[in-house]
């Protein structure tokens, strides 16, 4: 009774992994021909040299996209890679009568063709990225992000395509799984799909904040054990735990305003209260660290202004320039680890999909 179903599942999945690995090798031929046609644009080569590997290359984007087409006729995204194709293939750059043409035509021309293949480029990517993505947070612990740009460049080197194909990702149900897309800053956060380990990252981070109050009421007891000069008396307690209380706010606030950051054409990314276990799963050990911070930020506020300064206002304006603060930081760290991990990809003779 469910034998059929079975097969037909498993047949399909195998349909789509052949289908997925000729979208890569018609990317590759793709990305090739966009590399000759930037030399002959530059000047660095002439087009008459290159005339047959233009011919093979036509031979084998039909051969490969052909077969794609076939196991899935079905898929928009793939009938629409062939229609691009076949304009292309009007383009008299791709055929004998491209060696004839001025050189103002030719620049012409290439650039149609630059065009086309980036939306051909953009097409596949939409195919075969969901799984590569998919694969890296298979083995990806919760918790920890997946740098978007810097695993995707290759696939897809133009940065403004891979930024609209982050938000696609982001507004596509079920293409990413057990992943928080946060498109502003380019990451990927993993989440447990299973519920315990939710539970517990929700239990831990829940620790953090009952440490943090044990903390604030320790502060204002310190006085009483004989410590001169100590500025936090047992009737600052109520005043502490409400600047506490703004400056998470503050953090909150600004964490919110990140997360529906707008894009230029007005489109903003939402949150959904029903994905908060996974949110809080993703981001365990972050929300952890913020809750340390915000009493850096409070105790900061206490010992250079004094407990006077410690209004509501103050401690909210503390945590919003704290998280900025911290985002900071981490984007210059993890820019530096970019630019290293691009280094070590040019002393390998690696390319960096730039």
């Amino acid at each position: 009774m469910f034998g059929p179903k079975s097969v037909a599942e498993s047949q399909s999945d195998k349909d789509n992994r052949l289908r997925n690995q000729n979208l890569k090798k018609l990317r590759t031929k793709l990305q090739g021909l966009q590399s000759l046609l930037e030399w002959i644009k530059n000047g660095g080569t002439d087009i008459k040299i290159h005339s047959n590997y233009i011919g093979d290359t036509k031979n084998e984007i039909n051969k490969f996209l052909t077969n794609a087409v076939n196991l899935d006729p079905e898929n928009y995204s793939t009938v629409h890679i062939k229609d691009i194709w076949e304009q292309m293939m009007c383009n008299p750059i791709l055929d004998a009568t491209g060696t004839q043409l001025k050189l103002e035509e030719q620049l012409h021309n290439i650039a149609m063709l630059d065009c086309l293949i980036k939306q051909i480029l953009f097409e596949i990517g939409y195919q075969t990225i969901p799984n590569t993505l998919n694969l890296w947070l298979n083995n990806l612990s919760p918790g920890l992000y997946l740098p978007f740009h810097l695993i995707i460049e290759d696939e897809l080197p133009d940065k403004k395509d891979r930024d609209k194909m982050l938000y696609y990702l982001a507004v596509a149900p079920n293409l990413i799984k057990n992943g928080i897309i946060d498109p502003a800053n380019g990451f990927i956060y993993k989440f447990s799909p299973h519920i315990l380990h939710q539970l517990i990252s929700s239990f831990l981070v829940f620790i953090s904040v009952i440490i943090s109050l044990f903390v604030i009421h320790l502060s204002t007891v310190l006085s009483t054990y004989g410590i001169k000069g100590w500025p936090i008396g047992i009737e600052h307690e109520s005043v502490l735990l409400i600047g506490w209380i703004a400056v998470i706010l503050g953090v909150i606030v600004h964490i919110s305003v990140e997360s529906t950051k707008k894009r230029e054409d007005g489109v903003s990314i939402g949150f959904s209260v029903f994905e908060i276990f996974h949110f809080v799963d993703a981001k365990c050990g972050y929300l952890i660290l913020k809750s340390f911070f915000a009493l850096v930020g409070l105790f900061g506020l206490v010992f250079a202004s004094g407990i006077s300064t410690v209004t509501p206002l103050n401690a909210f304006l503390v945590g919003y320039s704290l998280d900025s603060f911290v985002d900071v930081f981490r984007s210059s760290t993890e820019q530096k680890a970019t630019a290293q991990l691009d280094s070590l990809k040019g002393q390998l003779g690696l390319s960096t999909g730039k």
